[in-house]
């Protein structure tokens, strides 16, 4: 029987990990890939496949199933929600109809609650915690660009795994993404938490990019929490 694994969020996360299990099981008696998408990125990718680009590297891919209809996809193995934070319980009612017994949800979104929402939704499924560390995004429709130096996947239990998500890591890594099982999972949240909270602080207030910042040791002093020395009376913030 097929591996199913529906990749639901066809945008900078969706789009570079989903492209990438798409490019690998293209022709795989074992797994099969599906892209949950809509609008006029949905259609390109229908039409044209999805473009996925990293530096000089381009490659253009068709899962088994590009759709914005889950009735098409059937019951999945396993789910993984790459969709905006403020979708979350709207997508999982869409989702309902790719929801068996033994499907496997893991979200990949920014935040630490996704996995508890779902649970309080789908009490009987099994949900995974989930991070992700990519600049990756939609350059145009039907086109996922990378653009960044790290390009890593984070997944697991706290204290403890099953066979299936063993089973998981491993086609990850035939896919070649950089994939790591752990089972101190909320750590990895928390401390992906902490780093988006202060850069998005940091980079608001200043209307400056992460680089600009570090550039600027003022303002890399405040991203880091380090004390400020402002003016000529040395006043410390």
């Amino acid at each position: 029987m097929k591996t199913k694994i529906l990749v639901a969020g066809i945008g900078g996360v969706g789009g570079w990990f989903g492209g990438l299990l798409a490019k690998s099981f293209s022709a795989s008696d074992a797994v099969d890939i599906y892209f949950l998408a809509r609008g006029k990125h949905l259609q390109r990718i229908q039409q044209d496949g999805l473009k996925v680009i990293k530096g000089d590297e381009t490659f253009i891919v068709k899962p088994k199933i590009a759709s914005d209809n889950p009735t098409e996809f059937g019951e999945v193995d396993y789910i993984l929600l790459c969709s905006k934070s403020y979708d979350l319980e709207e997508t999982m009612q869409q989702l309902m109809p790719c929801i068996g017994a033994e499907t496997i949800i893991i979200p990949f979104l920014n935040g630490v609650e996704s996995p508890e929402k779902i649970s309080a939704l789908l009490p009987q499924n099994l949900v995974v915690g989930g991070c992700v560390y990519i600049v990756s995004s939609i350059k145009e429709y039907g086109i996922v660009q990378n653009v960044g130096n790290i390009q890593t996947l984070y997944f697991g239990l706290d204290n403890s795994t099953n066979d299936k998500l063993i089973s998981l890591e491993q086609i990850f890594l035939q896919a070649n993404i950089e994939a790591t099982r752990t089972q101190n999972m909320s750590a990895v949240m928390w401390e992906k938490f902490h780093l988006v909270a202060a850069n998005s602080t940091a980079t608001s207030y200043y209307n400056n990019t992460t680089g600009e910042i570090l550039e600027d040791e003022t303002k890399s002093a405040f991203l880091l929490g380090q004390p400020i020395i402002l003016g000529s009376r040395n006043k410390v913030i």
